[in-house]
């Protein structure tokens, strides 16, 4: 025995609105990804601390000036 796809009535568009909103939902993910990676990328570059507020920096300048 083999199930009958086309049992219900109405089970054909079903399919195809379920797998039009699965496409939709994986576009939606891609693209959150890629603002998140963007989002990311220009806060680090434009929020990042100074040199001198990090200690591994004044370790740095320690070691130059002795």
């Amino acid at each position: 025995m083999s199930p009958n796809p086309d049992g219900l009535p109405g089970l054909t568009q079903l399919r195809e609105i379920v797998g039009a909103l699965l496409t939709w939902g994986l576009v939606a993910c891609v693209a959150g990804l890629v603002i998140s990676a963007i989002v990311w990328a220009v806060g680090r570059t434009i929020c990042r601390p100074p040199d001198r507020s990090h200690p591994a920096a004044d370790e740095r300048r320690r070691r130059r000036s002795s």
